[in-house]
């Protein structure tokens, strides 16, 4: 792999080219740099789409780190429940996937409903 990362990194320098006109080119000096940065802070066109895809993939990866503990901890899955939960992203056959989400959501609805059914009941504090 690191041979493979060199050999596209000297490609990449010696076969692409510029096609940024020459007068135009900004030299890369700090301030310069930093003043363009600025630019594109201030500019809503450009931090508005922006923050949309951060906050939504920070969204989404944020779910997929806590659901492991929602599941097992709070709703009650075992390890195994909840792998036989979870999709296998590696299968290419769609009816045995489709079939696994199927099984995956009867366990979880299982371990939810024997969640509901052992909760114990609220008991209201004794009179002072």
């Amino acid at each position: 792999m690191g041979a493979y990362r060199l050999a596209m990194i000297a490609l990449t320098y010696w076969a692409m080219r510029e096609t940024h006109p020459l007068a135009a080119r900004v030299p890369p000096h700090l301030g310069s740099v930093m003043r363009n940065c600025l630019v594109l802070l201030r500019s809503f066109t450009f931090m508005i789409p922006g923050l949309v895809l951060a906050l939504s993939f920070g969204g989404f990866y944020g779910f997929a780190a806590l659901l492991p503990f929602v599941l097992i901890d709070e709703i009650g899955l075992s390890t195994f429940g909840f792998a036989m939960v979870m999709p296998d992203p590696g299968r290419r056959v769609y009816q045995r996937q489709y079939a696994s989400g199927i099984c995956g959501l009867a366990i979880l609805g299982v371990a939810l409903l024997r969640r509901i059914a052992i909760r114990p009941k609220a008991v209201a504090p004794p009179p002072i």
